[in-house]
């Protein structure tokens, strides 16, 4: 498989996150920009702040890196997963893969190293992986799009039902995201108002809705 990325090229961030001190035991979101925009210079209350315990308690680690791809997450591991030693592992990636060429079955490779690699260095960690996430722009109509992300989604799911510690969350499959419960689960149907501009990034209602999609998956880490 050739690597499709300059893997440094998002090296300051990285080196930004590293500034923080290291803060182990927490559930870790690691992956593309849903997460690096979860943040309150974005004007949206913090991923720290929305995912807390019934106590309060800020049991959350943001470790998005904007536009990264799961080659750029499998290569970072060693640096924003494993210091960490997380209790669960939230995890997304795709859009920037595609946008790179990458297919679906080497993108689930590289997704299934990172989950692996935590099974081996975490005994007992959870681990909860997206599948492809919603938007409001072409690709939802775009015929090698829709191939490559229902590919991928059924890699996921069928490594998901073999591995006890891997759960496959879906936004997709949320009524949140959609005005009519008849389109739950129509990737060209989620509702366009909770999206900014560019029709891929969430916007404040959005980050509210996602939120509570995040903290029901999670429910069980919460209470």
């Amino acid at each position: 498989m050739p690597i499709r990325v300059d893997l440094r090229r998002l090296e300051s961030e990285v080196i930004e996150l590293e500034k923080k001190p290291i803060q182990q035991g927490k559930i870790l979101f690691y992956g593309d920009s849903i997460f690096t925009r979860w943040k309150s210079k974005w004007g949206f209350k913090s991923l720290e702040a929305v995912i807390i315990d019934k106590n309060g308690n800020n049991i959350a680690l943001n470790h998005g890196i904007g536009s990264s791809t799961a080659e750029e997450t499998l290569y970072y591991y060693p640096r924003l997963v494993k210091p960490y030693k997380p209790i669960a592992l939230v995890y997304k990636v795709f859009g920037n893969d595609w946008l790179f060429g990458y297919s679906a079955i080497e993108i689930f490779e590289l997704t299934r190293r990172v989950i692996e690699y935590a099974l081996c260095d975490f005994p007992g960690i959870k681990l909860y992986i997206s599948d492809v996430g919603i938007c409001s722009r072409e690709e939802n109509i775009l015929d090698n799009w829709n191939y490559v992300r229902d590919e991928y989604n059924s890699l996921l799911y069928n490594y998901a039902v073999k591995h006890n510690a891997c759960k496959v969350i879906s936004t997709v499959s949320s009524p949140l995201f959609f005005n009519d419960s008849g389109d739950i689960g129509k990737y060209e149907k989620v509702r366009k108002d909770i999206f900014i501009e560019d029709g891929v990034h969430f916007n404040k209602k959005g980050y509210e809705l996602y939120g509570q999609f995040i903290k029901s998956e999670l429910n069980d880490l919460l209470t």
